[in-house]
């Protein structure tokens, strides 16, 4: 995932106009990438529910890889 310059901006804003407080650059795009980090992690199914997931289809023109 790549957060650009509009992404940190956005994210200042939101923060300020929730927290009061108004981040550096720095200190938004760390929090960013940690929260996005965060969400990836909580997003990832455990490994007892992996099983339990379709495995994705190949398209026509990668059918010559073996799975």
């Amino acid at each position: 995932m790549i957060l650009s310059d509009d992404d940190i901006q956005e994210f200042t804003d939101l923060y300020e106009g929730e927290y009061g407080e108004r981040l550096s650059k720095e200190e938004a795009s760390e929090i960013a990438w940690r929260l996005a980090d965060l969400y990836a992690f909580l997003a990832t199914p455990l490994p007892s529910e992996q099983s339990a997931l379709p495995k994705p289809q190949l398209a026509e023109a990668d059918s010559h890889i073996p799975a």
